[in-house]
């Protein structure tokens, strides 16, 4: 399945940054300079970071790495590409903090990126609100112009509506059937969306 805005399943744990990385990818929010979005692994983040690469394309030079990436790129001396760029999507910049030496390097090039050039950079991290006080390089690089930054949260918990609506959908495109029974035990049990997901696949295939 491709991902994209429209099958980006959308709850109020997520609706906010929904609404705002959407209002990116059309041009109507371009007020940010920096936007980090938290939250555990398999909550959302990467299928965003897909939908409004595909979508800002169309009007923007926007381009998407990961953080491993990044160090490799400053190290390789290639760096210099993303100037022309108007989005920058670095995700999982967790691995971002290793010695101090490449710290320097990756903070003085985002803030070249972000004063000098006026590119939009969007991060995104595995982590809770709890740890990102903890990463302190974080903390410094969405100092760089700090008017213009925002922090964004996805939890991990869904409705049960929403669950509903995922399971449903599931059983539509499998073209399966899931008992009642089995229903409730799995809104009972899964929490967010990857856990949700994982448990619908291990139903399909023992529905074979």
């Amino acid at each position: 399945m491709i991902q994209n805005f429209s099958n980006f399943y959308i709850d109020k744990s997520n609706k906010i940054a929904f609404n705002i990385i959407k209002n990116i990818a059309e041009n109507k929010q371009t007020n940010y300079s920096t936007v980090l979005l938290y939250g555990k692994n398999g909550v959302g983040k990467s299928h965003l970071m897909v939908s409004l690469e595909q979508a800002a394309k169309r009007e923007s030079n926007i381009a998407r790495i990961s953080s491993n990436h990044f160090i490799e790129m400053l190290k390789n001396k290639t760096i210099c590409s993303l100037y022309n760029v108007d989005i920058l999507i670095i995700e999982d910049v967790q691995f971002f903090v290793s010695t101090m030496k490449t710290e320097k390097e990756i903070y003085s090039f985002m803030q070249n990126l972000i004063i000098e050039k006026g590119i939009t950079i969007i991060m995104t991290i595995d982590k809770e609100i709890r740890d990102l006080e903890n990463l302190e390089f974080i903390s410094k690089l969405m100092q760089i112009n700090y008017e213009r930054n925002l922090i964004l949260e996805i939890k991990a918990t869904l409705t049960n509506k929403t669950k509903r609506l995922i399971i449903k959908e599931f059983q539509n495109r499998n073209s399966i059937i899931i008992a009642e029974s089995k229903i409730k035990t799995l809104l009972k049990e899964c929490i967010g969306y990857k856990e949700l997901q994982s448990k619908l696949n291990a139903t399909k295939i023992l529905s074979k």
